[in-house]
């Protein structure tokens, strides 16, 4: 460094090559060694009204300190009165971004330039340091095409006590990482995520998540997925998702990405730098940058994201040494504790939005805490559920996002809008809430609505999502635990039941194959196993020796399923294992052989509920009503009841003697739906094999169907006039098939078929079922 000047005298000074908001960039020539280099010009009265003393000291702290191939060179800093001078080595064909002018380049010439970058920020996180703004305006390139990192104005480093705590808001937005756009807690893996980005962009020619406005982008970035285009190989692509993995713990390292194959296939070009000398076309390297109002406008935009409001007013003060204690601590083994600050850092080489650099304050500390584990929705399937205000759905594309939509009646339309949306990420920790139609709502329909073209109203994580959402987010957490606690992980079939332990790992399910009885474990009610096996049993009974063997039995298969859940999720680390189905159902010869266990128990039930072929069923699942405002809310359509306090009038499960009171005129199993009964009243019932069950009830007990998603849950009725839900349209669109398998052969009085015959058909006879409206 003693080579360099320190007086800005002795050195000439030439044609400007970037600005940034309080910065200058110019090329130079050192006289007294006749050598080219860079001088960044650091307006130091800017600087103090902006509050941006400490964070110019920290990165000359940190940049001087680091000399890598990769990194651009700081070769001295000085001051005086006006200007703080940073004297850099020269890049002469400029920036990546202004070089590449928009063009794609080949796989070959990407891996050329992301293993550089990918050296250097190894080299960085070497020693603990963040870069926070990765993009190509802070890559530059040499006269021999070799890739230099710049640009330390977002650097920080990791403090070694509190590890990764850094929550400040900073970086280029199409480069910046979920964890960093929500403000949660990130580490050095962000940069792996702006690697990724960069990758994405050489070869594809646009930024993974690219939009036309910085909120947009933030919630693109936060919520969105992207799309590979399928001519990039298989290298590419896979390095590309491991590097854009959302979640930060199950990111790919810089040491595996070093060692990816997507670099060892381009070796040849990766140590031959002649091959990237074919890009120069003559393009004007140095360029006067354009103006920053724009940058202004995304900062403004930013702010109102993450509903702060803090920004320091300037300070009046004369002019302080910036940087002369720098020389003084350069040999200091750690670098000085970053000072947060809420005003914007610019680049020097900012070109349009995409490129532009923001940093904004970091969440306090000291806010209330969810009191929940993060949801997760992993081989959790689709389904929607609406209560009373309130509709939540898992999606299926994006994969596994919940989404709880808040609702309010109108009566001038009678109808519900969603007033709200709240959509949380498949692993619960990253949030964003908007209303949509600008607050005014829109109709409910099949569908959440779709996030604003341009962007979410605000980007939370589950660290810091205020405490006035908390309630969102538990109404959440509470239908994925009751799904969850519907959705089998292992299935196994013993020789007397079908088992099942759930995604709760505490609920567990039991079918026998005999009397199709079936004894549950919930979660919360120790080992503690409830038989259901005859609706006649009075449920005071002791319980016989038979039973005390079938709960046993239910004992010995959940620890068996839980051990092998156990045994199993120790080597899924790499692959999936989950579902699974272990065994088969034995065949009816050998099932006579458990026929002592059973013998005292005739079967009450009118269909096989467990089968070798059944499949995993999607959950339908039935929750307590709940409100999220102070006021009564209207009646809400259609009616959800639960089964414990509302009877269907004269329905197959009303009560224990109605089987007896409407025989059977006649039934059947449809392959690959379930088991179908006409009773003499008209009425039909459906089993299906998934668990569910759906009654067609006659006019007399007032039309329209009865659904439930298993024998244990609550039931639905729909009207006429009602929307069903789409597990519910699905089976409804069987009902003609299904009917037209009833035809009582064996019951002399009738001849016609239920479609045809009005006295024991009335609903289909009407075409009643035909004019049902559904969600379309």
């Amino acid at each position: 460094m003693d080579e360099f000047s320190l007086d800005i005298e002795d050195y000439d000074i030439y044609e400007e090559l970037g600005k940034g908001g309080f910065a200058t960039v110019y090329r130079a020539r050192c006289r007294p060694l006749n050598q080219e280099v860079a001088i960044k010009m650091i307006d130091k009265h800017q600087m103090q009204a902006k509050n941006m003393t400490e964070r110019v000291q920290q990165e000359v702290h940190i940049h001087a300190r680091l000399k890598h191939p990769s990194i651009l060179d700081l070769y001295t800093f000085f001051e005086d009165n006006n200007y703080v001078y940073l004297v850099l080595e020269l890049a002469h064909k400029g920036t990546l971004y202004k070089y590449l002018n928009g063009r794609t380049l080949s796989e070959g010439e990407a891996a050329y330039i992301i293993s550089q970058v990918a050296n250097g920020l190894m080299y960085l996180q070497s020693n603990k340091i963040m870069h926070r703004d990765i993009s190509m305006s802070n890559l530059l390139l040499t006269a021999n095409m070799q890739v230099k990192i710049s640009d330390f104005g977002l650097a920080t480093q990791i403090d070694q006590f509190y590890g990764n705590k850094h929550t400040t808001l900073c970086g280029t937005p199409n480069y910046i990482s979920p964890e960093v756009a929500t403000r949660s807690s990130h580490g050095l893996k962000t940069d792996n995520w702006s690697l990724g980005c960069l990758l994405y962009t050489l070869l594809v020619g646009r930024p993974p998540f690219d939009t036309n406005g910085v909120k947009s982008t933030l919630t693109q970035v936060v919520m969105g997925n992207y799309s590979i285009p399928n001519h990039l190989s298989a290298e590419a692509q896979d390095l590309i998702k491991q590097l854009l993995c959302k979640d930060q713990s199950k990111r790919i390292e810089l040491k595996q990405v070093i060692a990816h194959s997507f670099f060892s296939k381009y070796s040849n070009i990766i140590h031959n730098s002649n091959h990237m000398k074919t890009l120069d076309s003559g393009i004007v390297t140095f360029s006067t940058s354009s103006k920053h109002s724009t940058r202004s406008r995304s900062m403004e935009v930013l702010n109102s994201i993450h509903n702060n409001n803090n920004f320091q007013n300037p300070v009046e003060q004369t002019t302080p040494h910036v940087i002369g204690s720098l020389y003084r601590c350069m040999s200091s083994v750690s670098l000085s504790k970053q000072q947060q600050q809420s005003i914007p850092i610019t680049s020097m080489h900012s070109q349009q939005h995409q490129q532009y650099s923001i940093q904004m304050n970091p969440i306090v500390s000291y806010q209330k805490k969810l009191d929940v584990p993060p949801l997760c929705t992993t081989r959790l399937q689709p389904t929607r559920h609406q209560m009373k205000n309130v509709v939540m759905s898992i999606m299926n594309e994006p994969r596994g996002e919940v989404v709880v939509e808040l609702l309010k009646y109108k009566a001038k339309s009678d109808e519900y809008r969603v007033m709200e949306v709240c959509r949380i990420s498949n692993d619960g920790l990253r949030i964003v809430i908007y209303q949509p139609n600008k607050g005014k709502g829109i109709r409910m329909q099949n569908q959440p609505p779709a996030t604003p073209n341009d962007g979410v109203d605000f980007i939370y994580s589950y660290e810091n999502l205020p405490e006035k959402h908390f309630k969102k987010y538990l109404y959440a957490h509470r239908f994925i635990q009751m799904v969850r606690a519907k959705t089998p992980k292992v299935t196994f079939y013993s020789e007397l039941a079908k088992c099942q332990l759930m995604e709760t790992l505490e609920d567990f399910e039991m079918i026998l194959y005999n009397s199709n009885g079936t004894v549950t474990k919930r979660k919360g009610t120790s080992c503690e196993f409830h038989i259901q096996l005859d609706t006649n049993i009075n449920e005071q009974q002791q319980p016989t020796h038979d039973q005390q063997k079938i709960t046993q039995h239910a004992e010995e298969c959940y620890q068996h399923c839980v051990n092998i859940e156990k045994l199993l999720s120790l080597t899924s680390l790499n692959q999936p294992c989950f579902p699974i189905i272990i065994g088969r159902r034995p065949s009816e010869n050998n099932l006579d052989d458990g026929k002592n266990v059973l013998q005292d128990h005739q079967n009450t039930f009118n269909n096989y509920i467990s089968s070798s072929q059944t499949p995993l069923r999607t959950p339908k699942i039935n929750m307590p009503s709940f409100s999220l405002e102070q006021t009564p809310s209207p009646i809400v359509k259609p009616s959800i009841s639960n089964a414990n306090n509302y009877r269907y009038p004269e329905t197959p499960t009303s009560s224990p003697q109605y089987h007896n009171q409407h025989h059977k005129m006649t039934s059947t199993t449809i392959p690959g739906i379930g088991h179908a009964t006409l009773l003499s009243d008209g009425t039909f019932e459906i089993n299906y094999f998934d668990g569910s069950r759906i009654i067609v009830l006659t006019e007399q007990q007032g039309s329209g169907i009865v659904y439930s998603a298993s024998n244990i849950a609550s039931s639905i009725r729909y009207h006429a006039n009602d929307l069903m839900p789409e597990v519910v349209k699905s089976k409804f669109n069987q009902l003609p098939n299904i009917l037209s398998h009833l035809k009582p052969r064996d019951v002399g009085f009738i001849t016609s078929t239920p479609l045809q015959h009005q006295e024991y058909n009335p609903v289909f006879h009407s075409n009643r079922l035909n004019h049902m409206k559904f969600m379309r």
